[in-house]
């Protein structure tokens, strides 16, 4: 991948990650790797959690799960008492473990580094983490397997609400882009737009959140995809119950959301309707500390 595509990659991917989610967690002002309870949609005293993602096949009579999907949130976490995740695994449709990450953090309590390894050990993918004197992240450097540099992120602070981070792919070279970060006053990201080392826009995302400080809608606009809206919808539990799609030269297309929970407000089963029709069953196994 050239620089120019990387770019274009790490843009895209930025603004579909905040449009697909529908978590009612929003960043924090210094960027680094955030993987807490409310992240995930948990509460409590919750030390670990087992999630699958299973295909279902519809009927006029309702859904059966067919079989385990092929996704990226068949995962097992776990977490600290302060409710940090300090580990995730991966596991392919068949149940077998595909890959680890483990996350340590600093006496400041923020993530010092992480490092992602295959099911046989091997190292994919290791990443760090240095904070200013006043606790701001300064820099992410994330290496592969072979400690070759993947990325590289330096971070400049505009008071309190503005962030620009420099980015490079390869090791020695001139940034390849930047990205511009606006924040409200209450730490929440309300703008991110990604441009190329000459000024080119790649991307372009605005954030905008409801009274009870949760996503309510996302403007995004991107080279590869064009713009798109989507937007958000609460049940009474606060969960995601609803997400709109539209954009240009695209039909727009409705996502719907049920959930069942446990004693503690958590869900444990999340069913996924497409216009309707249901086409994702999720189930949790959480396991609380008392």
């Amino acid at each position: 991948m050239n620089n120019y595509s990387a770019i274009k990659y790490a843009a895209v991917c930025l603004s579909l990650s905040v449009a697909a989610s529908c978590s009612t967690w929003a960043p924090s002002p210094s960027p680094e790797m955030d993987m807490n309870l409310d992240r995930y949609d948990l509460k409590g005293d919750v030390a670990s959690v087992r999630n699958i993602v299973y295909d279902v096949d519809s009927s006029e009579d309702g859904y059966v799960a067919s079989s385990v999907a092929a996704s990226t949130s068949n995962i097992y976490l776990e977490f600290d008492d302060n409710g940090r995740g300090t580990f995730m695994e991966r596991f392919n449709k068949s149940g077998e473990p595909v890959s680890e990450m483990r996350i340590q953090y600093g006496s400041n309590g923020r993530v010092s580094d992480s490092k992602l390894v295959s099911a046989d050990g091997k190292i994919l993918e290791s990443s760090v983490y240095k904070y200013r004197r006043g606790g701001r992240l300064q820099s992410m450097t994330v290496k592969d397997g072979n400690d070759s540099l993947k990325k590289h992120e330096e971070y400049d602070y505009f008071g309190r609400d503005s962030i620009k981070a420099l980015f490079t792919f390869k090791e020695g070279e001139e940034p390849s882009g930047y990205r511009i970060m606006k924040y409200d006053s209450e730490g929440r990201n309300t703008e991110a737009v990604t441009y190329s080392s000459k000024g080119k826009q790649f991307s372009e995302f605005v954030i905008r959140y409801d009274s009870l400080g949760r996503r309510k809608s996302v403007d995004s606009k991107s080279l590869l995809f064009g713009s798109m809206v989507t937007e958000m919808d609460y049940n009474e539990d606060g969960f995601c119950s609803g997400m709109r799609f539209s954009g240009e030269n695209r039909p727009e297309m409705q996502v719907r959301f049920t959930f069942k929970t446990d004693s503690c407000g958590n869900w444990t089963e999340k069913v996924t309707y497409h216009d309707d029709v249901p086409t994702k069953l999720e189930k949790r196994e959480i396991t609380y500390r008392h």
